[in-house]
């Protein structure tokens, strides 16, 4: 008896928990859909606006860069503190 009510109940919490992702998959997907858009057009900006010397050595390029160009690369590729890792732990 014991084991049909919890089996009862685990079916449920699964159907619940179906409901809840239906309901919020949209909601991940346009954000992760976003975030991805986002990378893109950075690429696509890097690529024909930041340093659009295909030919040339990459050295070559960032000596003729201007300030704003080298400013605009040090923004988009600077590094990023890691969020995941625990600062302490008392």
């Amino acid at each position: 008896m014991e084991n049909e009510r919890s089996a009862m109940n685990m079916s449920s919490l699964v159907a619940r928990t179906w409901q809840v992702w239906c309901q919020k998959v949209a909601m991940f997907v346009l954000l992760m859909g976003l975030a991805i858009a986002v990378f893109f057009v950075v690429a696509i900006f890097v690529s024909y606006v930041v340093a659009p010397h295909p030919d040339v050595s990459l050295k070559e390029t960032w000596k003729g860069m201007g300030f704003a160009q080298k400013l605009a690369v040090f923004v988009l590729f600077r590094k990023r503190p890691d969020l995941t890792v625990c600062t302490s732990s008392r």
